[in-house]
């Protein structure tokens, strides 16, 4: 997103008494014009607010020979609908000469970029202050990751910037123009996340094994298996086509896909599985993958515990068979998901699981 910045004329002349051929309104486009009237011993500064709203204008001058009556540069707010306003009045004698120069800010304008239905910025700006807000309107945390490199505004945090956001609206940072007469700029990038980057995952948490009490699957892949985790802390239980999913951990289910139809080993169904993402406690995620279609058995904001079913395995996605994807992420500092290597509850034991063996649930 670009933020736009409002224009500045600048005037630089040598004018003397009483010559009213230089005299003449400076305008940018329709919106407001400034015109400096001269008078016996001095000049006076007009606002002209060409709009329908008030209007913010900071007028500045370069004075040689005369005194103004009010500090520059100098802003004020000036009623809408072509009413020539009183500014400022600069006094000397003799000969003098100035040039001035002027800006328009919005006394107050907001712009809502959303980024999904459940992530939006808002940047409200008032004069010279601006803000930034980020509406979260999922049912749990989200962490976001602010890139910016701020022209001509002095900023209240330091760049890049991560928050983990409640639900709501939350202000995440704010700045002030540093010099209105020139350009600034608050173009921004930014990544964004379920999951809670401020805290820190607990670890000895053992998970339930996500399947039915006293059914037993085998681990068809493990950590780093070669087949498509070489990278990952993923787990792949051989389930058939329709096996209820159960949740391994209480929490809220953040995220849920159930459209698509059977998958296969191809980069053409890399983003084509359907899923159930679950928010715990300590800010990590689960990841149930490879659902059937129309196989979620919860919602979105739902709050889940230990062992309930919530889906229904399938072969959607980059699948070369039905079987579940189990995954647990945390997030970075840059908000990036990286998976955790989880330990589950077998028995009276917690242990990690093991690629090709097959495990029965409590």
């Amino acid at each position: 997103m670009r933020t736009l910045y409002f224009l500045s004329v600048l005037l630089a002349a040598v004018l003397r008494v009483h010559d009213p051929s230089a005299e003449r309104a400076n305008c940018i486009q329709d919106v407001v014009c400034v015109t400096a009237e001269r008078h016996e011993q001095g000049v006076v500064f007009v606002v002209d607010n060409r709009t329908a709203e008030p209007l913010g204008v900071v007028i500045d001058a370069a004075l040689e020979g005369l005194a103004a009556d009010v500090p520059l540069p100098h802003t004020a707010i000036y009623p809408p609908g072509r009413s020539r306003a009183f500014a400022a009045r600069a006094r000397g004698g003799g000969r003098w000469r100035y040039g001035y120069r002027f800006a328009y800010l919005p006394v107050h304008d907001t712009e809502r970029t959303c980024h999904t239905p459940s992530f939006c910025v808002v940047r409200e700006q008032a004069l010279t202050s601006i803000r930034y807000y980020v509406e979260n309107h999922g049912p749990a945390v989200l962490s976001v990751h602010f890139e910016m490199r701020p022209a001509n505004v002095r900023m209240s945090t330091s760049f890049p910037y991560v928050g983990a956001f409640q639900p709501g609206r939350t202000l995440a940072f704010e700045g002030t123009v540093t010099d209105p007469l020139k350009p600034w700029d608050t173009s921004y990038r930014t990544r964004w996340s379920p999951g809670d980057v401020s805290q820190v995952p607990d670890l000895a948490y053992a998970y339930a094994l996500p399947f039915a009490p006293g059914s037993a699957y085998t681990v068809v892949q493990g950590y780093h298996g070669r087949f498509s985790h070489q990278h990952t802390y993923a787990l792949d239980f051989d389930l058939p086509r329709g096996t209820p999913v159960h949740a391994a951990r209480d929490g809220v289910v953040v995220a849920v896909e159930e459209r698509f139809g059977d998958g296969a080993p191809e980069e053409r169904f890399r983003d084509r599985a359907n899923y159930v993402h679950i928010q715990h406690a300590d800010g990590t995620v689960a990841y149930y993958v490879h659902l059937e279609r129309g196989g979620a058995l919860v919602h979105v904001g739902d709050w889940v515990r230990r062992g309930q079913r919530i889906g229904l395995s399938g072969n959607s996605g980059y699948s070369a068979g039905p079987h579940l994807h189990f995954e647990v992420v945390r997030l970075t500092r840059d908000v990036r998901p990286a998976g955790l290597p989880v330990r589950f509850r077998i028995g009276p034991r917690t242990t990690e699981l093991r690629e090709g063996e097959q495990y029965r649930a409590d």
